[in-house]
């Protein structure tokens, strides 16, 4: 049976939460090697002075897309809303959440964001 790519998956999610009032960025992870760099013509380069720089929203561990949902909030702030901070961990059907992943999840959860690991649109919190 074939399965969707997480970034099929991701690309169908996005549409459906934006539809739905989200705000959602893709949250690029890695790591890069930063220093003086000479670059020659055949392509190579040479790095003096390297150093290893790590990039995206809580690396590692982010989630997959973060960004925010606005919520109208209790009686007392009527008509006010809120940005509550969302990040969605995209998986396949067969995927399973990093340790550092499920972490950030739990923590964004109990501080009141919005959490969840995402296997498609009807996964949507």
């Amino acid at each position: 049976m074939n399965q969707k790519s997480e970034k099929r998956i991701q690309d169908e999610v996005c549409l459906a939460a934006s539809a739905r009032g989200y705000i959602l960025f893709r949250n690029n992870q890695g790591m890069a090697i930063v220093g003086k760099t000479t670059f020659y013509p055949s392509g190579d380069a040479l790095v003096r002075g390297a150093r290893r720089i790590r990039y995206g929203v809580c690396n590692p561990g982010g989630s997959d897309l973060i960004g925010w949902n606005s919520v109208i909030i209790t009686p007392d702030m009527v008509g006010q809303r809120v940005a509550v901070f969302t990040g969605l961990e995209i998986k396949k059907a067969t995927g399973r959440a990093s340790k550092p992943q499920k972490n950030f999840i739990d923590k964004l959860t109990e501080a009141g964001g919005i959490a969840a690991v995402v296997r498609g649109v009807e996964d949507i919190p």
